[in-house]
């Protein structure tokens, strides 16, 4: 039991990082186009 919360804890660190990493490439890409426009 006691592993399976710590592997859904890991799990929703990663799924964050790859929000937080996806949010940020998106937003340098719009600025890139702003820029280039």
């Amino acid at each position: 039991m006691e592993k399976k919360r710590v592997l859904h804890f890991l799990f929703e660190i990663l799924f964050m990082k790859f929000c937080w990493m996806y949010c940020l490439v998106f937003f340098l890409k719009s600025q890139l186009l702003l820029l280039f426009e």
